[in-house]
């Protein structure tokens, strides 16, 4: 098989598992030259894909987020019909007249009590503030207060939208084992044009972020290296997108394009971890993490816990369990959850992921992408608490 067709088998890959997610269904996706297939969270399902693999190089954007939706909806009906029927829901039964005289008794009693609840001063005051003084509030601090606000809803598991992006940055964080840098000319000229004031995505396949524009759009790229005594050194590349990128982070279509930017630009790097997530512009905790990646199942659960877990308010990790938990060093902390995580069978991190929506996608001999749907923003943050209670390595 040659690297292009390789190449073209993870994009198929990962938006066909993008898509299944949409449909709440968890599981590990497999493509080759000629089938699809679902396996575990529930019953083996298999489809052909046609000519989707030899056609893939032509075809437009639209088409290949067409063709790949199509194989996942074929994906899971196939799976889902396998499944035993369910018991039909028994409903109560009311009598006609009932429902109306519930419903207005209801009306009257809501309105008893709006009409006769005390109003608190600080709605008197608020309400005899001019409103001017609206316009005085600082860009900076109510941008914050809405992403902390939004950072709250979905902590308690709801789903984020495009009226949700004030106050967020995006990330896209990648590793690789060396302490060489990165030739940012050669390996971002495709993805990033540095030569601009503000560098901006000029990665064609994802016209859904190069095509924007805007004040303040811009990506930031930071490098460092992680280094400790007796480990192998680590070099990190830090992607941070802001002003208009926001949006398609937070919008369930465009998303996939993020996804795809991160698999391909990690490719080229040569990264062995990385996580896409989203976090408040001045805080470093982690959320909505969308992608994960490792050369294998276990070290791709280690990204999801490194970058998750110990980027929390409260950590998913225990300085106990983890003996340089408490090192002032990440490298030293990356280490021990990787050892910790690497011997996870496949199989069984397939359950663990499907408990909450994940996907494992890649070859058996190849790097392992972890992804989660878009609704219900947190899956990933609880993903990765869970886990580490699993593997011991969490909180007592």
């Amino acid at each position: 098989m040659s690297e292009h067709t390789r190449h073209h088998l993870d994009e198929i890959t990962t938006q066909v598992a993008e898509c299944i997610t949409r449909f709440g269904v968890a599981g590990e996706v497999h493509v080759d030259a000629e089938r699809a297939s679902l396996t575990g969270y529930g019953p083996p399902a298999e489809v052909a894909i046609g000519d989707l693999l030899e056609r893939w190089p032509e075809l437009s954007h639209e088409d290949r987020a067409r063709r790949c939706l199509e194989t996942a909806r074929k994906l899971v009906a196939a799976r889902r019909s396998s499944l035993p029927p369910g018991r039909p829901k028994r409903l109560l039964q009311l009598p006609g007249w009932l429902a109306p005289l519930i419903f207005f008794a209801l009306l009257g009693g809501f309105g008893w009590w709006w009409l006769s609840r005390p109003v608190p001063k600080t709605a008197v005051a608020e309400a005899a503030a001019p409103a001017s003084t609206s316009g005085a509030v600082d860009g900076e601090q109510r941008a914050a207060s809405v992403c902390q606000r939004t950072r709250s809803r979905v902590m308690r598991g709801a789903s984020v939208g495009p009226l949700d992006v004030e106050g967020w940055v995006v990330e896209l964080a990648l590793q690789r084992p060396s302490d060489r840098p990165f030739e940012r000319g050669k390996l971002l000229g495709d993805f990033i044009d540095l030569d601009q004031d503000e560098p901006h995505v000029v990665w064609t396949q994802a016209p859904a972020l190069s095509s924007l524009t805007g004040i303040g759009t811009r990506v930031e790229v930071a490098e460092s290296s992680l280094v400790a005594s007796g480990i192998e050194p680590r070099r990190s590349l830090v992607l941070t997108f802001m002003g208009s990128y926001i949006k398609p982070y937070f919008d369930e279509k465009a998303r996939i394009q993020y996804v795809m930017f991160a698999n391909a630009l990690a490719q080229r790097a040569g990264a062995s971890h990385g996580a896409l997530y989203a976090r408040c512009t001045g805080d470093s905790n982690h959320h909505i993490g969308a992608w994960f990646l490792g050369p294998t199942p276990g070290e791709a659960v280690g990204s999801l816990i490194y970058f998750m877990g110990t980027y929390a308010s409260s950590p998913h990790v225990s300085a106990y369990a983890l003996s340089d938990a408490a090192a002032p060093d990440r490298a030293s902390l990356l280490d021990s959850i990787l050892k910790s995580t690497a011997n996870s069978s496949r199989s069984e991190i397939g359950l663990w992921l499907g408990a909450q929506g994940g996907m494992l996608a890649g070859p058996a001999d190849g790097p392992t992408r972890i992804t989660f749907p878009f609704k219900d923003a947190n899956r990933a943050s609880r993903a990765s608490r869970e886990i580490a209670r699993l593997l011991e390595i969490g909180p007592g």
